[in-house]
């Protein structure tokens, strides 16, 4: 089950990613809503690797995702604070946290042409960084 919702996510993403259009600041919300019910996929799973194995895709597409769009009203740059929340929590279920170590690496590493690693670093800082009573 968790491979072909994987597939069908990545297919998703790669769609978007090839999409030769411009959502403008009116249509830009509509583009968002789409962008959330591709990151609902990913509420399916059962395995963690797989879930932040799709999350790492779609905080990598970050590029092409928000050059589609006049996200002036913020909505699509909205998605990826779920996406943070969504890899915080994901993380947390991961019992290979040498796994979680390495996407966390992998995204901290990149450009943050677009602010989303700031996402990306809020839930590394809960994760590695918050103090424990």
């Amino acid at each position: 089950m968790d491979q072909e919702i994987a597939a069908r996510f990545k297919a998703q993403l790669a769609h978007y990613q090839s999409l030769n259009t411009y959502f403008d600041w009116r249509t830009s919300y509509a583009f968002s809503e789409e962008l959330y019910e591709l990151l609902s996929l990913i509420d399916q799973l059962t395995e963690p690797k797989v879930a932040l194995e799709l999350l790492a895709l779609y905080f990598e597409a970050d590029q092409q995702l928000c050059e589609l769009c006049d996200d002036s009203n913020g909505a699509v740059g909205d998605t990826y604070g779920s996406a943070g929340d969504m890899l915080l929590s994901w993380s947390r279920r991961c019992e290979d946290q040498e796994y979680v170590r390495s996407i966390f690496k992998r995204l901290l590493t990149r450009p943050n042409d677009y602010g989303v690693g700031y996402e990306v670093e809020d839930a590394a800082k809960e994760l590695f960084y918050s103090c424990k009573d």
